[in-house]
C-alpha cells in the first residue's frame, strides 16, 4: 500500500449507522447517484433492515466526524445482500472503498 494511502486510511474511522446519520449518508447517495426516495431509500428503510440482521456501515473523517462513505448490507433470510457502497467523489483514488470493504 502506498504511503498516501496508509495516511488517508488514519484519518477515517469505519461505524455502524445511527439515528441521526441519515442526512448525512443521503447526501453521500445523491452525490454518488446511489439513492432514490421512490425506491423506499429512507431512515425507517435503514432501521428495519437493521432490525432483522442488515447493517450500514459509515465511513468516516476523524477530525470533524464528516460521513465520506457508506457499506450497506441487507439480509434476506438466507443471504447478505451489498449495496449502496460508495465514496464522496472528493474522497475517491485514497484506497478508501478497499479499507470500507
Amino acid at each position: 500500500m502506498s504511503p498516501k494511502k496508509e495516511r488517508a486510511q488514519k484519518d477515517f474511522i469505519i461505524r455502524e449507522y445511527h439515528d441521526g446519520d441519515f442526512k448525512q449518508i443521503a447526501e453521500i447517495w445523491k452525490q454518488t447517484d446511489m439513492g432514490n426516495p421512490q425506491r423506499g431509500d429512507d431512515a425507517r428503510m435503514i432501521s428495519d433492515s437493521i432490525s432483522i440482521g442488515g447493517n450500514l456501515l459509515i465511513l468516516e473523517e476523524k477530525k470533524g466526524g464528516k460521513a465520506c462513505g457508506t457499506s450497506w448490507m441487507t439480509f434476506d433470510g438466507r443471504r447478505i445482500h451489498l449495496h449502496h457502497f460508495g465514496i464522496l467523489p472528493e474522497y475517491q483514488g485514497k484506497g478508501l472503498a478497499k479499507f470500507l470493504m
